[in-house]
């Protein structure tokens, strides 16, 4: 994928190109596209929150506009410890990235178009005993015994 990276990120469409990820120069995916017109790629870093900052530093993306998205929580049946549950798993910031994308895009109400991305997420998840949930909120452990 970096090899890839090399050959797209630095050509001439890489100012529609953005990283999805919440740092201080972040600003928000609809910002982007009102300043600089619809995005054609997206970037994510599919890795646990420990491990993304060292994604993150990675001289291939380095030059990439980050955005940010809108505040949304977890569905996901492992929070990390010490994260919060604003902290998405990948397809849950790949859904959200891309519906904020087509919202900020047009006029036309969401209606579904991409909740497809997440029917496997969810089918999982509904394997998941509920009082996995149950610790999870209760601050316990986050994975079942």
């Amino acid at each position: 994928m970096i090899e890839q990276c090399n050959e797209v990120l630095f050509g001439r469409w890489s100012h529609h190109f953005v990283l999805v990820y919440p740092s201080k120069g972040a600003i928000s995916i609809e910002k982007f596209i009102s300043r600089n017109g619809p995005i054609q790629r997206f970037v994510f870093l599919d890795a646990t929150w420990f491990q993304v900052g060292g994604l993150r530093i990675l001289p291939q993306i380095e030059e990439l506009q980050t955005v940010v998205l809108k505040s949304y929580k977890t569905q996901y049946w492992r929070p990390q410890k010490g994260y919060s549950d604003e902290h998405l798993a990948t397809i849950e910031a790949i859904y959200y990235a891309i519906r904020e994308a087509f919202e900020a895009s047009t006029s036309q109400p969401y209606e579904g178009q991409f909740d497809d991305l997440l029917f496997w997420f969810f089918y999982f998840r509904s394997k998941v005993p509920e009082e996995v949930f149950e610790r999870n909120v209760n601050g316990r452990s986050r994975v079942p015994s």
